[in-house]
C-alpha cells in the first residue's frame, strides 16, 4: 500500500462524521510513527491512500473522520462526506450541463476519470408502463433523453463505458446499490419528484443514496428532491400546492423550478415565506442553476432569491 500525503486539504468542519475503523486507525499510527513506505511527516488532518478499488481521501481529527472520498486518481484540496454532511449538490433546470453558462462552473466538479449512475425513476405511470417504454426514454441506441443525458457528461470528459443507469423495470434492490455504491456521481433526471421517492424506496436503494460520499446531481425532479422538504407549484400534472419530502442534505431553502413569475409560482413562494420562514432560491427556466459545495450556496445562472422576513426579492 501506497501513502500519499496531501497537503493542500482545508481544515475539516467540526462536526464529526464516523468513527475511525481499526483498520484506517493502523494506516493512521503507521503514518505518524514514520513507518509509511513513502512519507515520514503528515499533516495530520488529512491524507490519501492507495488501495485495492482506488484511492481514499481523508480527512480527521482525534481519531474522527470529518470526511471521506474515493478516487479513482488522488484527489487534493477538496472535502467530501458521509450523507450529506459534507458534500456537492448541484441542482438544475434541464439536461444540459454542458451549456456554456454552467459548464465553467461545474468542470472542477465533474471529471473525467468519475463514474456516473442514472437514476431514472421520476417518469410518469401513464408513460411508462413496461420495459419498452422505459427503453424509449433512457436506452443507449434509441432512447429520447440518452443522447442528451451522455452527451452533455461526454463533454467533460467522462465516456460512456463509466455511465450506467438504474432501469426500474430490468435492475433487482441488489444491481441497483451496487451500481450506486460503484458511482462517484448520482444523477437524479426530471419527471414526477415523488414518483420517484416511492420508486427509490420500491428499490430498496434509499439508504445507498443517503450514505453517497461524493456528488449528487439533478434537474427539475431531481433537484427538488435533494431538499429535505420541497413544494410543488400547481402545474399540469400537480392541480394543487402541496409540501413533499426528499432526501435530508439540503435544509436551508426552498426550491422553485423552471421559474417564470407566473401568478401560480408567486403564490407559491409567498405560502413558503409565510409559513416555512425560509428563503426561496427561484431557477429561472432553463437558465439557472444552484451549487451547494459543503454548506455554501452559489447561484449560476439567472436565479432570483426570496426572503423571509421582510419579503424580498433579490
Amino acid at each position: 500500500m501506497i501513502i500519499l500525503i496531501d497537503f493542500s486539504q482545508k481544515q475539516p468542519r467540526k462536526q464529526p462524521h464516523k468513527p475511525l475503523t481499526p483498520l484506517f486507525k493502523g494506516i493512521y499510527k503507521s503514518m505518524l510513527a514514520g513507518s509509511s513506505p513513502v512519507a515520514s511527516t503528515i499533516k495530520e488532518t488529512s491524507f490519501v491512500y492507495q488501495g485495492k478499488r482506488g484511492f481514499l481521501h481523508f480527512s480527521f481529527e482525534n481519531d474522527t473522520i470529518f470526511s471521506s472520498r474515493r478516487f479513482e486518481k488522488p484527489c487534493a484540496g477538496k472535502t467530501f462526506g458521509f450523507g450529506g454532511e459534507s458534500m456537492t449538490n448541484i441542482l438544475l433546470e434541464g439536461y444540459e450541463i454542458n451549456a456554456p453558462w454552467l459548464f465553467d462552473s461545474l468542470k472542477d466538479y465533474i471529471r473525467p476519470f468519475q463514474k456516473v449512475v442514472i437514476i431514472a425513476l421520476a417518469f410518469r405511470d401513464t408513460r411508462v408502463k413496461n420495459l419498452d417504454d422505459w427503453n424509449a426514454l433512457y436506452e443507449k441506441d434509441h432512447g429520447c433523453y440518452y443522447s442528451g443525458i451522455v452527451g452533455s457528461l461526454a463533454d467533460y470528459g467522462i465516456p460512456e463505458s463509466q455511465i450506467e443507469f438504474i432501469n426500474y423495470f430490468a435492475d433487482t434492490p441488489e444491481t441497483a446499490n451496487q451500481k450506486i455504491r460503484n458511482a462517484d456521481i448520482l444523477y437524479f433526471p426530471g419527471g414526477l419528484p415523488d414518483r420517484m421517492m416511492e420508486r427509490i424506496r420500491e428499490m430498496q436503494i434509499y439508504d445507498s443514496i443517503l450514505h453517497h460520499e461524493g456528488i449528487i446531481l439533478g434537474y427539475s425532479a431531481g433537484a427538488v428532491i435533494q431538499l429535505r422538504d420541497y413544494h410543488l407549484s400547481p402545474d399540469k400534472d400537480y392541480p394543487e400546492f402541496a409540501y413533499y419530502s426528499g432526501f435530508p442534505f439540503i435544509d436551508d431553502f426552498y426550491l422553485e423550478v423552471h421559474y417564470e413569475g407566473t401568478p401560480e409560482q408567486n403564490a407559491s413562494i409567498k405560502r413558503i415565506l409565510r409559513e416555512k420562514h425560509k428563503p426561496v432560491y427561484a431557477t429561472h427556466f432553463m437558465n439557472g442553476a444552484i451549487l451547494v459545495d459543503n454548506g455554501t450556496v452559489k447561484s449560476i445562472g439567472k436565479v432570483s432569491i426570496f426572503d423571509c422576513q421582510p419579503c424580498i426579492n433579490r
